[in-house]
């Protein structure tokens, strides 16, 4: 959830996919953004722009493989590098017109926290752990 300029921004999904809503007093909207069988867990909004983080399932068979994404100010979906079995972006920030993306990306063995630019994946150190995962983002 974001709060900008009175404006309550809200990530998440519905039958028909990744969606946002848009509430502004007792005015309501949804957005529908591209893609089936995908789910929004973050929401950044600059200038108007909004900006959502998620994943997508590139399966669409079982067992699921999620991917991490983000949907740009104009609905458009990007997939962030991975070549592990899953990974989800699940938070998003943009920065001097550059996304940026904490989450994880793994497989059955275990998860690593990460982050994505537009130049690619970068692993954190998780001191071991077969278990760990990027929650919040922030760059200045």
């Amino acid at each position: 959830m974001k709060i900008v300029n009175g404006c309550i921004y809200l990530g998440g999904a519905n039958e028909s996919g990744a969606c946002y809503w848009v509430i502004d007093g007792e005015q309501e909207r949804i957005v529908q953004l591209e893609g089936i069988d995908t789910e929004v867990y973050s929401i950044f909004v600059q200038d108007d722009k909004v900006y959502a983080g998620g994943r997508f399932n590139i399966s669409y068979t079982f067992p699921r493989k999620f991917t991490a994404c983000y949907w740009d100010e104009d609905g458009k979906q990007h997939y962030f590098q991975s070549e592990h079995d899953e990974s989800i972006a699940e938070a998003i920030f943009v920065y001097d017109n550059q996304v940026y993306a904490a989450g994880w990306f793994g497989d059955v063995y275990g998860y690593s926290a990460c982050y994505w630019d537009s130049a690619g994946r970068y692993e954190l150190d998780d001191n071991g752990s077969d278990l760990s995962y990027g929650k919040c983002i922030f760059v200045r």
